[in-house]
């Protein structure tokens, strides 16, 4: 990593660090403020600091949020990144992923059963050796298109060769657009629609068009939610998870 005009190998920090923080008694990594926990250390810092210095060096500053090039006592980034656009995404980390082979899931369902009327099909009550006929269920093969989703990286070879040793720069773009995938997917399940957006696909809010109960934005109570509860186990479902916004 270069700072100045010179490269800055791993022994050179390493000596720039114990002449400052292990000139104080602190070790790499080691906490020396934190006033949640009452962790302040900076005033013992400063005196056995100050007891070692001979001769004050001469050290950059700051002007306008820029480093100065000059200075004996050369700044150092932290390797860590702090991400301030992150967002949770619980919703993704829940629903289950299954691997496709087309462009096109296709699975068999069974949208309505055969109810007889009690003796006048091979279901029900009956009296003995009484005429049987079949019950046929309604069956139905579903299709549904496959979507994509895209979110592109790119880091070249000289922006690897500099960050070596310093940040892994193809493992933090790998993250940041996993992150940004899984927000794109986080929103499209609760609000993708077609009708807006062809090449995305249908989320809760459009999927569900049945047993629906609209409540114009008032505070949701409890009685609300059993019989929406209820709503749902007479209508076949089994309510597994609940999804509300913040």
């Amino acid at each position: 990593m270069a700072f100045s005009t010179n490269n800055l190998s791993d022994a050179g920090a390493g000596y720039a660090f114990d002449s400052v923080f292990g000139k104080m008694g602190v070790m790499e990594g080691e906490t020396y403020y934190n006033p949640i926990n009452g962790i302040d250390k900076r005033v013992e810092m400063g005196k056995t600091y100050m007891g070692a210095i001979q001769k004050a060096p001469s050290i950059g500053h700051t002007t306008g949020g820029t480093v100065t090039a000059y200075g004996l006592m050369p700044s150092f980034f932290d390797p860590s990144i702090v991400d301030r656009t992150a967002r949770a995404t619980p919703l993704v980390r829940l629903l289950p992923r299954r691997a496709v082979r087309g462009r096109a899931y296709v699975y068999n369902a069974v949208t309505a059963k055969a109810v007889p009327v009690n003796g006048t099909a091979g279901s029900g009550f009956k009296g003995d050796d009484a005429a049987l006929s079949e019950d046929v269920p309604t069956r139905t093969a579903v299709s549904t298109v496959m979507k994509f989703a895209y979110v592109v990286g790119r880091v070249t070879g000289p922006a690897l060769s500099s960050g070596e040793g310093f940040i892994n720069l193809l493992a933090e773009d790998i993250r940041v657009s996993t992150e940004s995938m899984n927000e794109i997917l986080e929103n499209e399940i609760v609000n993708g629609a077609v009708a807006t957006n062809a090449l995305g696909f249908d989320g809760l809010r459009a999927s569900i068009t049945t047993n629906t109960t609209a409540n114009a934005g008032a505070a949701i109570t409890l009685d609300q939610i059993r019989t929406d509860f209820n709503t749902v186990f007479e209508a076949n479902g089994q309510v597994d998870l609940v999804v509300t916004d913040g």
